[in-house]
């Protein structure tokens, strides 16, 4: 990845990065979620005065005008150097962007700068119990009453729902329509009258999503993003725009997870001394699959960088990362052997609640972010012009 990124003021801005994190202190992780979550809003607020996060966002936003490859760069050596990821997510990768290119200036000056530095939470509307990867199908309606909207229906798998101020919605503000046309995008308080949050506790023993129930709650005609009954363009730009930055750090996160691993099993086995074959292979099969997303992300860069985007490509991108991510974590995991059963057991070298809690997390990506088999879909019919039946 770096060797995609190598031009002088790249590697420059890469040292300045690690510089950074080598002074500074990273947040402990609390006794509860709530702890957990107040340290790493802390922590957020610190990477974006350090001026870390939006970096690729217009300087009268907050941001500091440099591309998105400095953003890349930036998230690549925050997982690299082990700092913990900034709060909120959504916020920097999916809202934000969607602000700096759909929003009214009224909106951007409002809502950009609190955004940017979490001094409000943001989560996103968009799938339903039965509009996932199907999203166009969602059903939440919006319909007008004066100089607002009415907004009745149910979104779930909502991260940081329980924690947010505002959400970005999807809903249907044109009932004749039954696909993607007739959607709307609106900022939405979360502190209306007529919403109610659920948490779903995952495997992880995280309460991260949630469902949002939405009855008869009233919405400014102003707080629509872009035009009425075309949020399905402004919902495409808040998708598409997180996956170069998150690729790129998810990829670090791999590799450290990788390097961690091959230090423990250096200790275990000196030399390669004892090495069981078919533990080899798989590590072998591992660096395979990194070196193969390695070589993905510099495609993504490169595409970037042109300008060019080929419908279809963005799903191989989440396929190969997936895959990468599941063998990885799948591989560490494994190693704990009966500590698996025991989170909190300490293995030699390795901290056994932090490896199951990964593992589990890593699962869920072939669901987020569009299904593995949807994206499957996606790549055949778009890149490979197979036909549907």
């Amino acid at each position: 990845m770096e060797g995609a990124m190598s031009d002088p003021g790249l590697r420059a801005y890469r040292a300045s990065v690690r510089a950074w994190l080598s002074q500074a202190v990273f947040p402990k992780v609390g006794s509860n979620m709530e702890e957990t979550y107040a340290a790493n809003r802390a922590w957020h607020k610190q990477l974006a005065q350090a001026g870390w996060l939006g970096v690729n966002w217009p300087v009268e936003y907050g941001g500091q005008g440099l591309s998105t490859l400095h953003q890349m760069a930036a998230m690549e050596e925050l997982a690299r150097g082990g700092a913990p990821l900034p709060l909120a997510i959504v916020n920097l990768y999916v809202v934000g962007p969607t602000l700096v290119s759909w929003a009214s200036q009224a909106q951007k000056q409002r809502f950009l700068k609190a955004l940017l530095h979490a001094d409000e939470i943001w989560c996103q509307g968009f799938s339903e119990p039965n509009a996932g990867s199907d999203l166009a199908s969602l059903k939440t309606r919006a319909l007008p009453d004066g100089s607002d909207f009415i907004i009745n229906g149910q979104k779930i798998w909502t991260s940081q729902a329980q924690f947010a101020d505002y959400c970005a919605v999807l809903a249907r503000t044109d009932t004749a329509s039954n696909s993607h046309a007739g959607l709307s995008y609106f900022i939405v308080d979360m502190k209306s009258p007529g919403i109610r949050v659920r948490p779903i506790e995952q495997l992880t023993g995280d309460a991260m999503f949630n469902e949002v129930f939405f009855e008869n709650v009233r919405v400014p005609a102003a707080n629509i993003i872009g035009e009425l009954n075309e949020g399905w363009k402004v919902a495409m730009r808040s998708l598409a725009s997180e996956r170069s930055i998150i690729m790129a750090q998810r990829k670090a996160e791999a590799d450290a997870m990788f390097q961690w691993l091959l230090q423990v099993l250096k200790s275990r086995y000196p030399k390669g001394e004892g090495l069981p074959p078919h533990l080899s292979w798989r590590l072998g099969h591992a660096r395979m699959q990194l070196a193969a997303l390695d070589a993905q992300v510099r495609d993504l860069v490169d595409r970037l960088q042109r300008g060019s985007e080929i419908a279809g490509e963005e799903s191989l991108d989440k396929l190969i990362l997936t895959d990468v991510e599941q063998e990885v974590f799948a591989l560490a995991f494994d190693q704990l052997g009966p500590y698996r059963q025991v989170p909190g057991g300490r293995p030699p070298a390795m901290d056994a609640a932090h490896m199951i809690h990964e593992f589990f997390y890593s699962r869920s990506r072939s669901i987020s972010g569009g299904t593995t088999q949807i994206q499957r879909d996606i790549v055949a019919k778009r890149l490979l012009k197979l036909p549907s039946s």
